[in-house]
């Protein structure tokens, strides 16, 4: 049952969900609204921000113009 929603969700994100969970549109927005307020409230700062790989993902296609982004990956 869960393979079959889940791969569902990996060809179709913003079209299915898995039960329980966050539906992209609103994990995007969510992300959105945190970078908007970060930078709102850090002008003129180096900031760094650790995330997991969703949040990446939304932040490569959205930067606001105040900000710029680099992206470091750790691996063991």
């Amino acid at each position: 049952k869960w393979s079959v929603i889940y791969k569902k969700w990996l060809d179709s994100p913003l079209k299915n969900f898995i039960p329980g969970g966050e539906r992209l549109d609103f994990f995007q927005k969510r992300v959105k609204a945190a970078i908007k307020k970060i930078v709102r409230l850090n002008r003129g700062k180096a900031v760094a921000i650790v995330c997991h790989g969703g949040t990446i993902r939304v932040l490569s296609g959205y930067i606001p113009a105040a900000a710029a982004i680099t992206i470091m990956e750790y691996q063991k």
